[in-house]
């Protein structure tokens, strides 16, 4: 009897030896899943990053250009104005005047 319940307690011990390495196993594979994850998470924040870094430069750099082409679009518009007194009397350059005036609003538009 004795003897029954020592082989008891010892097949209960393995049973629970073997159920310890079993979650063990499990928790490490959860672990290298959960790295694994958090690794490809951070790739992913890197890549969007650096395109949201880009995005803001082109934004800047077409703000900048377009400012640049505004200023000297007003400077035309500005110059055409201050000809028109002067070249009343010339017909061809009036025409002239008038269509860089149509043509620079146009781009202003």
């Amino acid at each position: 009897m004795l003897q029954a319940l020592c082989v008891s307690v010892v097949f209960l011990a393995c049973v629970l030896v073997l159920a310890a390495a079993v979650s063990c196993a499990l928790a490490v594979r959860a672990l290298r899943w959960a790295a694994a994850r958090e690794m490809a998470l951070n790739v992913d924040l890197a890549r969007q990053k650096e395109a949201l870094r880009q995005a803001e430069f082109k934004s800047n750099a077409f703000a900048s250009a377009s400012h640049d082409i505004r200023s000297a679009l007003s400077a035309i518009a500005g110059l055409v104005d201050m000809s028109r007194p002067e070249v009343q009397s010339v017909p061809g350059i009036m025409e002239n005047l008038d269509q860089m005036g149509v043509c620079t609003n146009k781009l202003f538009g």
